[in-house]
Protein backbone atom coordinates (compact mmCIF):
# COMPACT_ATOMS: atom_id res chain seq x y z
CA UNK A 1 0.00 0.00 0.00
CA UNK A 2 2.85 2.36 0.79
CA UNK A 3 4.35 1.82 -2.67
CA UNK A 4 0.99 2.65 -4.27
CA UNK A 5 0.95 5.86 -2.25
CA UNK A 6 4.42 6.77 -3.51
CA UNK A 7 3.43 6.07 -7.11
CA UNK A 8 0.51 8.45 -6.88
CA UNK A 9 2.25 11.03 -4.68
CA UNK A 10 5.24 11.45 -7.01
CA UNK A 11 3.10 13.31 -9.59
CA UNK A 12 2.05 16.28 -7.38
CA UNK A 13 5.45 16.18 -5.66
CA UNK A 14 7.19 16.75 -8.99
CA UNK A 15 4.81 19.60 -9.82
CA UNK A 16 5.62 21.20 -6.47
CA UNK A 17 9.39 20.75 -6.78
CA UNK A 18 9.75 21.56 -10.48
CA UNK A 19 7.38 24.54 -10.79
CA UNK A 20 10.16 27.03 -9.85
CA UNK A 21 12.38 25.48 -12.54
CA UNK A 22 9.51 25.78 -15.03
CA UNK A 23 9.21 29.46 -14.14
CA UNK A 24 12.90 29.93 -15.00
CA UNK A 25 12.45 27.94 -18.22
CA UNK A 26 9.43 30.08 -19.16
CA UNK A 27 11.51 33.24 -18.82
CA UNK A 28 14.37 31.78 -20.88
CA UNK A 29 12.48 29.78 -23.51
CA UNK A 30 9.02 31.31 -23.46
CA UNK A 31 5.67 30.01 -22.31
CA UNK A 32 4.62 28.43 -25.56
CA UNK A 33 7.65 26.11 -25.84
CA UNK A 34 6.90 24.95 -22.29
CA UNK A 35 3.32 24.20 -23.25
CA UNK A 36 4.41 22.45 -26.44
CA UNK A 37 6.84 20.30 -24.44
CA UNK A 38 4.63 19.68 -21.40
CA UNK A 39 1.51 18.35 -23.11
CA UNK A 40 3.24 15.68 -25.24
CA UNK A 41 5.42 14.67 -22.29
CA UNK A 42 2.31 14.11 -20.18
CA UNK A 43 0.53 12.20 -22.94
CA UNK A 44 3.45 9.86 -23.58
CA UNK A 45 4.04 9.25 -19.86
CA UNK A 46 0.37 8.35 -19.35
CA UNK A 47 0.76 5.70 -22.07
CA UNK A 48 3.93 4.32 -20.46
CA UNK A 49 2.20 4.21 -17.08
CA UNK A 50 -0.79 2.36 -18.49
CA UNK A 51 1.35 -0.07 -20.46
CA UNK A 52 4.00 -0.67 -17.77
CA UNK A 53 2.90 -4.24 -17.11
CA UNK A 54 3.11 -4.97 -20.84
CA UNK A 55 6.48 -3.28 -21.29
CA UNK A 56 8.24 -5.37 -18.66
CA UNK A 57 7.36 -8.50 -16.74
CA UNK A 58 9.76 -7.75 -13.88
CA UNK A 59 7.90 -6.50 -10.78
CA UNK A 60 10.80 -4.16 -10.03
CA UNK A 61 10.73 -2.90 -13.62
CA UNK A 62 6.99 -2.26 -13.44
CA UNK A 63 7.38 -0.26 -10.23
CA UNK A 64 10.28 1.68 -11.77
CA UNK A 65 8.19 2.47 -14.86
CA UNK A 66 5.30 3.54 -12.65
CA UNK A 67 7.49 5.89 -10.62
CA UNK A 68 9.48 7.34 -13.53
CA UNK A 69 6.47 7.82 -15.80
CA UNK A 70 4.46 9.52 -13.03
CA UNK A 71 7.44 11.73 -12.13
CA UNK A 72 7.94 12.79 -15.75
CA UNK A 73 4.21 13.28 -16.13
CA UNK A 74 4.40 15.65 -13.14
CA UNK A 75 7.19 17.55 -14.87
CA UNK A 76 5.07 17.81 -18.02
CA UNK A 77 2.12 19.01 -15.96
CA UNK A 78 4.27 21.61 -14.21
CA UNK A 79 5.42 22.96 -17.59
CA UNK A 80 1.98 22.93 -19.19
CA UNK A 81 0.10 24.32 -16.17
CA UNK A 82 2.50 27.22 -15.70
CA UNK A 83 2.35 28.04 -19.41
CA UNK A 84 -1.44 27.75 -19.58
CA UNK A 85 -2.10 29.98 -16.59
CA UNK A 86 0.42 32.58 -17.79
CA UNK A 87 -0.98 32.58 -21.33
CA UNK A 88 -4.55 32.85 -20.02
CA UNK A 89 -3.62 35.75 -17.75
CA UNK A 90 -1.97 37.55 -20.67
CA UNK A 91 -4.70 36.75 -23.20
CA UNK A 92 -7.75 37.66 -21.13
CA UNK A 93 -6.78 40.54 -18.82
CA UNK A 94 -10.22 42.15 -19.00
CA UNK A 95 -12.05 38.95 -18.01
CA UNK A 96 -9.37 37.09 -16.09
CA UNK A 97 -11.64 36.19 -13.17
CA UNK A 98 -14.28 34.64 -15.42
CA UNK A 99 -11.74 32.72 -17.50
CA UNK A 100 -9.83 31.42 -14.47
CA UNK A 101 -13.12 30.48 -12.82
CA UNK A 102 -14.18 28.59 -15.94
CA UNK A 103 -10.80 26.85 -15.99
CA UNK A 104 -11.27 25.75 -12.37
CA UNK A 105 -14.77 24.47 -13.17
CA UNK A 106 -13.35 22.36 -16.00
CA UNK A 107 -10.64 21.01 -13.68
CA UNK A 108 -13.30 20.17 -11.07
CA UNK A 109 -15.47 18.39 -13.63
CA UNK A 110 -12.41 16.39 -14.64
CA UNK A 111 -11.71 15.39 -11.04
CA UNK A 112 -15.35 14.33 -10.63
CA UNK A 113 -15.81 12.42 -13.87
CA UNK A 114 -12.29 11.00 -14.23
CA UNK A 115 -12.57 8.28 -11.57
CA UNK A 116 -16.05 7.25 -12.76
CA UNK A 117 -15.04 7.06 -16.41
CA UNK A 118 -11.73 5.45 -15.49
CA UNK A 119 -13.55 2.77 -13.50
CA UNK A 120 -15.88 2.06 -16.40
CA UNK A 121 -12.97 1.83 -18.84
CA UNK A 122 -11.04 -0.39 -16.43
CA UNK A 123 -14.04 -2.72 -16.11
CA UNK A 124 -14.40 -2.86 -19.87
CA UNK A 125 -10.79 -3.08 -21.03
CA UNK A 126 -8.43 -3.64 -18.12
CA UNK A 127 -5.72 -1.57 -16.49
CA UNK A 128 -4.28 0.08 -19.62
CA UNK A 129 -7.52 1.35 -21.19
CA UNK A 130 -8.23 4.31 -18.85
CA UNK A 131 -4.68 5.58 -19.35
CA UNK A 132 -4.73 5.11 -23.11
CA UNK A 133 -8.06 6.96 -23.24
CA UNK A 134 -6.71 9.81 -21.09
CA UNK A 135 -3.64 10.09 -23.28
CA UNK A 136 -5.85 10.06 -26.37
CA UNK A 137 -8.00 12.92 -25.05
CA UNK A 138 -4.88 14.92 -24.19
CA UNK A 139 -3.38 14.24 -27.61
CA UNK A 140 -6.60 15.12 -29.43
CA UNK A 141 -6.87 18.42 -27.54
CA UNK A 142 -3.36 19.48 -28.49
CA UNK A 143 -4.19 20.70 -32.05
CA UNK A 144 -6.76 23.06 -30.50
CA UNK A 145 -4.03 24.47 -28.27
CA UNK A 146 -1.81 25.03 -31.30
CA UNK A 147 -4.67 26.61 -33.28
CA UNK A 148 -5.51 28.98 -30.42
CA UNK A 149 -1.86 29.97 -30.13
CA UNK A 150 -1.58 30.69 -33.86
CA UNK A 151 -4.77 32.75 -33.80
CA UNK A 152 -3.55 34.64 -30.75
CA UNK A 153 -0.18 35.34 -32.37
CA UNK A 154 -1.82 36.56 -35.59
CA UNK A 155 -3.98 38.96 -33.57
CA UNK A 156 -0.95 40.31 -31.70
CA UNK A 157 1.05 40.65 -34.92
CA UNK A 158 -1.78 42.71 -36.42
CA UNK A 159 -1.83 44.94 -33.30
CA UNK A 160 1.96 45.38 -33.46
CA UNK A 161 1.73 46.33 -37.13
CA UNK A 162 -0.94 48.95 -36.38
CA UNK A 163 1.19 50.39 -33.57
CA UNK A 164 4.20 50.51 -35.91
CA UNK A 165 2.15 52.37 -38.54
CA UNK A 166 0.95 54.88 -35.95
CA UNK A 167 4.53 55.47 -34.77
CA UNK A 168 5.71 55.92 -38.37
CA UNK A 169 2.90 58.41 -38.98
CA UNK A 170 3.89 60.36 -35.87
CA UNK A 171 7.52 60.37 -36.94
CA UNK A 172 6.67 61.68 -40.41
CA UNK A 173 5.03 64.81 -39.05
CA UNK A 174 1.47 63.79 -39.90
CA UNK A 175 -1.23 64.86 -37.46
CA UNK A 176 -1.64 62.70 -34.34
CA UNK A 177 -5.12 61.57 -35.33
CA UNK A 178 -3.92 60.37 -38.76
CA UNK A 179 -5.43 56.98 -39.48
CA UNK A 180 -8.03 57.19 -36.71
CA UNK A 181 -11.77 57.38 -37.19
CA UNK A 182 -11.93 60.92 -35.77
Amino acid sequence: QLLTGFVFAVFPFMILVLSPLCNVLARKLGRVPLLYAGVPLQASCVVVFGMATELTKSPTGVVALFLVSRALQGFGAAMANLAIFAIVAESFPESLGKVMGFNEVIIGVGFMTGPVLGSLLYSYGGFALPFLAASGVLTLSFPFVVAFHRQHEAKHELERERERQVEEARGSGLPRNFGSDQ
